[in-house]
């Protein structure tokens, strides 16, 4: 900020001249174990905060760590994703040439980009092949990532564009305010902008083992947790292309049939 020497880091200003802030962190009550005046948790030379916010994963160290290693997947050169207490980092490779991107990375790195370093404080709770949980639960705000890791990397259903979509249809419900439908709306446009092949998908759907079909995010009551997930496909055309399947039992994924 011009003649007070201070940096505005929009959630707050920081004095660069002691490496501190000159209010507390807005969101300090999260992180008891760190002053709510340092920033990025005492380690500016690994870590970057734009804003003063950032993304943060709830849960087991190897869930949350495997969790930043699907975030960074395809990102490898360019970027390092990397977690800390919970809080989630993204910082450039120094020297790497960006223009090289393709239009796929650009899109991830932006949406990431947006989470992580944008205005806002966005929650995940991670877990690992839980019995509770079929990939996503928007109500709870919670991830299997054991269940996103079976996705793979290939396909136009793979464990990274699953686990933007539901991050970013979290952030949209957490900082942007926006109903289920709508955030669920950004979380499917998350998903197909970092879709290599341009295929597009507009959401799925369960069948559960009797037949029975329901939104990913709806469970009935009482069902036999084992059915599957389909994710319908069109391709730049309009024309429907082969639907991916997911199977599961026990609410945890087993097979994916492309």
């Amino acid at each position: 900020m011009h003649g007070v020497n201070l940096y505005d880091y929009s959630a707050r200003y920081m004095d660069s001249q002691i490496g501190r802030f000159t209010s507390v962190d807005p969101l300090a009550e999260k992180y008891y174990s760190w002053s709510p005046y340092v920033y990025v948790a005492n380690n500016p030379l690994k870590y970057v905060d734009l804003k003063g916010d950032s993304l943060t994963l709830v849960g087991e160290n190897a869930h949350l760590e495997a969790t930043v290693g699907i975030y960074g997947q395809n990102l490898q050169g360019y970027y390092d994703i990397s977690i800390q207490n919970g809080l989630v980092s993204m910082v450039a490779v120094a020297g790497a040439d960006m223009s090289t991107m393709t239009a796929q990375q650009t899109n991830q790195r932006d949406i990431l980009d947006n989470i992580i370093n944008g205005a806002g404080m966005t929650t995940l709770n991670i877990v690992g092949n839980s019995t509770s949980v079929i990939i996503g639960d928007v109500n709870t705000a919670t991830i299997d990532i054991g269940d996103i890791s079976k996705l793979g990397t290939g396909g136009d259903v793979s464990s990274t564009s699953t686990l933007l979509h539901e991050t970013e249809e979290q952030y949209r419900l957490q900082v942007r305010n926006l109903n289920t439908n709508r955030a669920h709306a950004f979380g499917v446009n998350a998903e197909n902008r970092i879709n290599p092949s341009g295929n597009e998908t507009s959401g799925a759907e369960i069948i559960w083992e009797n037949g029975y079909k329901t939104l990913p995010d709806r469970t009935p009551v009482g069902f036999t947790p084992n059915g599957t997930i389909i994710v319908p496909f069109m391709n730049s055309t309009g024309a429907r292309v082969t639907p991916t399947h997911i199977l599961f039992r026990n609410k945890n994924v087993t097979n994916v049939i492309r």
